[in-house]
């Protein structure tokens, strides 16, 4: 099976933004596996509880080594305000692992950014499978 990692911002001030993120995360998870039938990775659902209870390194390193674990990565909308989003695209760059950019909508449904997007991540995970 093609596991799909999913990156978004998580850390905020607020505790409310921060279960935003990972309701967005999830969403988007729940998504993938559904229409792609994808294992989707999300480190917002596997971490949540514990913000605030190690330093951030800990977790970034954490992430970093599940990232590196999968065969693609979906980024959510305000990935680029986030520290380590930024880190995880450049590992996928680095690395050579599959992404692309989802978007969440107001109503909460999913979609690609990009109609080039879908058809990328639709080719490959049909490359993979």
């Amino acid at each position: 099976m093609i596991h799909v990692y999913v990156a978004g911002p998580f850390r905020s001030p607020s505790p409310f933004t921060v279960r935003q993120n990972i309701i967005n995360a999830e969403r988007v998870g729940l998504w993938l596996a559904e229409h792609f039938r994808v294992v989707p990775v999300i480190p917002h659902s596997m971490f949540g509880n514990f913000n605030g209870t190690i330093d951030d390194r800990f977790w970034l390193d954490a992430t970093r080594d599940l990232l590196l674990r999968c065969d693609a990565a979906v980024f959510i909308d305000g990935w680029s305000r986030s520290e380590g989003c930024n880190s995880e695209l450049e590992t996928c760059k680095d690395v050579g692992v599959h992404y692309n950019f989802i978007h969440v909508r107001d109503d909460g449904s999913v979609i690609f950014n990009t109609a080039m997007d879908l058809d990328d991540f639709t080719k490959f995970i049909g490359q993979t499978d």
